[in-house]
Parts: structure tokens; C-alpha cells; sequence
């Protein structure tokens, strides 16, 4: 889930959001971004319970807007290359 976050409160509002949703919220983490933004790693049991998560955080103070998007399909990684270039340089 992407929080865009006003006046600059990305810090506060990603705290705010482990604190309250730690059945829900695996992390947080802000974002370089055009507008000051909030990634959550969100865990839910069904539509419902997400439908609500996202309606309570929209109405937290300084959060513009939510985006939300689901992983459907792991296609596959480059990690061990990327590691690989990454350290032998």
C-alpha cells in the first residue's frame, strides 16, 4: 500500500501505521517519490478486512491518498548476479 503523506510527515505517519495495524503491517518504509510517500507491506485475511485498513489510514492526519496493489505472479530474481556485480567491483 502507498500512503501519500502532507507537510512533509512521511516519518510520522509510517510509524503510526506499525503502531496501529501490527496484525496487518509486516513494515513500513518511505519513499522518494513526487509527493512525500509511505510503503506498507500489508498482510490481510480478505477483502473486507483490507476494505477497512485502507478506509482507517485514509483518514489518518496528513495522509492525501492511498494506492494499493497486489503481487499476482513471482516471474523470478536477479539476486545472486546482481550481488555478485555489486561486490566484485
Amino acid at each position: 500500500m502507498i500512503v501519500n503523506v502532507d507537510k512533509g510527515k512521511s516519518d510520522e505517519v509510517a510509524q503510526n501505521i506499525l503502531r496501529k495495524y501490527k496484525n496487518n503491517v509486516v513494515y513500513c518504509h518511505t519513499r522518494i517519490d513526487l509527493v512525500h510517500s509511505v510503503l506498507a507491506h500489508v498482510i490481510y485475511k480478505n477483502t473486507e478486512e483490507l476494505y477497512y485498513l485502507i478506509e482507517d489510514i485514509k483518514g489518518m492526519e496528513y495522509v492525501n491518498g492511498i494506492s494499493w496493489s497486489e503481487m499476482v505472479n513471482m516471474i523470478g530474481d536477479n539476486n545472486s548476479e546482481v550481488m555478485s556485480a555489486f561486490f566484485s567491483k
